[in-house]
């Protein structure tokens, strides 16, 4: 009897090794991996993956989909689009939205959305607000992959939650068994240095970096962990920009004391503040900021080195407005902070990969089974082996190209990425067993992605 699906002649790729073989896929799952001299099953379909490398489905865990209540930067269905046209199969969706996840209305809510449009399968983060400490046991019970907050809050919209409430939520959190992420910079160090900086007239792209430094980011990073320590959570950190918490997070590591996950994204490893400043002036307004030399360098060096051990894209759609495109000399601290990222992260670290700058092996462990580990998904996803679910992506490390913004999936088709080279693509994603994209575009008729939760 035929299987359902045999991905063959490729290079399968998981942190530990690289070798030449077959992937059998049947009922959703991955049945066996074959050697390339073996005798092969019938299948109701072959992918071709000769010349290519089959990595494990890869894991986005910091997407902003906007949807529900914010659709002119970016609906579910886009983003979601966006995600498996890049090579993410599994998606950790954040509560940044219209009416993000803090309650059991607007987490079903959520998933009502979700479910309309699942072509990757999806996780769900659940915010952190004072009206909900005491209650964050009734989104565990609904599935809630994890928490998050920013220690910086949202000028205008979130209030920081102040030290009280942190270790109030941590002690809850803990006692859930679960992880809590946070965007850690100290709000009252932004709050200050951006209202001198405003009433000084600077209107420099170079301004949100001086607004948001990286003693900004260390101090809270150290808060976070002293907290984290006192209460027994576990912690993620996301955005890890600066330098200086690099060696804090090394430290850290020495120590085990504490189970911290990093996590970092690729314009904190690639991007250097005054290049992008020259090139794309206000629209390369990000929170934490793009820093200078040698941050950049520092944060990939901790990528390769684990001390950084999670990669997320921070995909955070906004509309041409908000990022001032169109007007190059608009001051960067009026500026929305973010950018699609979803869609280009995997090339543009794959093709940071074939530079040497970091390991293939090392690259998976970091886009794969480490997010998959950290938030309770391993080994169902994140890992390409007998038993897992049927989630790949296949890459062609030699395609050269460059990022071209007129070309993604997302709502607004804007990217700071835009025109950065490329020496690698994503071929095929599979999603449960399911082919769902080739080549950069959807060719899937239905959604095959689902709703996924922690594991027991």
């Amino acid at each position: 009897m035929p299987v359902d699906m045999l991905i063959r002649g490729g290079t399968i790729v998981t942190p530990t090794s690289e070798e030449h073989g077959n992937v059998i896929v049947g009922d959703g799952q991955i049945l066996d991996i074959l050697p390339t001299d073996g005798t092969l099953p019938e299948a109701a379909t072959v992918v071709d993956a000769t010349g290519l490398h089959v990595l494990p489905g890869l894991v986005d865990p910091d997407v902003n989909f906007r949807d529900p209540g914010l659709e002119y930067k970016e609906t579910w269905a886009t983003g979601a689009r966006s995600a498996v046209c890049g090579g993410f199969t599994t998606v950790m969706v954040m509560p940044n939205t219209g009416s993000p996840v803090r309650d059991p209305e607007s987490w079903h809510a959520q998933r009502e959305t979700g479910d309309r449009a699942a072509w990757c399968n999806y996780a769900l983060k659940a915010v952190v607000v004072p009206e909900n400490l005491g209650r964050l046991k009734e989104l565990a019970d609904l599935g809630a992959i994890g928490f998050r907050f920013s220690m910086a809050g949202k000028a205008g919209v979130v209030d920081p939650l102040d030290d009280g409430q942190i270790l109030d939520a941590f002690t809850e959190i803990a006692a859930l068994g679960m992880r809590c992420g946070v965007h850690a910079e100290n709000a009252g160090i932004v709050r200050r240095r951006t209202a001198a900086l405003r009433e000084a007239g600077d209107t420099s792209p170079l301004a949100l970096t001086a607004a948001r430094p990286p003693m900004a980011e260390l101090e809270a990073t150290q808060r976070a962990i002293l907290f984290a320590r006192a209460a027994g959570v576990d912690l993620a950190l996301y955005h890890v920009s600066a330098g200086e918490v690099v060696d804090l997070l090394t430290r850290v590591r020495q120590d085990a004391d504490i189970d911290v996950v990093a996590e970092t994204s690729p314009h904190y490893a690639l991007m250097e503040a005054s290049r992008m400043a020259e090139e794309f002036g206000p629209m390369m307004a990000m929170n934490p900021p793009i820093r200078p030399a040698p941050h950049p360098g520092r944060v990939l060096a901790a990528l390769h080195e684990g001390v950084i051990d999670v990669l997320g894209s921070d995909h955070s759609p906004h509309t041409f407005a908000e990022k001032n495109y169109h007007h190059r000399d608009a001051p960067i601290l009026s500026t929305t902070p973010g950018w699609p990222g979803v869609e280009t992260s995997v090339p543009v670290m794959l093709s940071a990969v074939n530079e040497g700058r970091l390991g293939l092996r090392e690259y998976v462990a970091r886009q794969a089974e480490q997010p998959a580990r950290a938030w309770g998904l391993y080994p169902a996803k994140g890992r390409l082996g007998r038993g897992a679910d049927a989630d790949l992506t296949i890459v062609d490390l030699d395609r050269p190209g460059r990022v071209d913004q007129t070309r993604l999936h997302t709502l607004n088709k804007l990217t700071t990425w835009h025109g950065w080279p490329l020496t690698a693509a994503v071929a095929c994603t599979i999603v449960g067993g399911r082919v769902v994209a080739r080549d950069g575009e959807l060719t899937a008729r239905e959604p095959s992605g689902r709703f996924v939760r922690p594991l027991p």
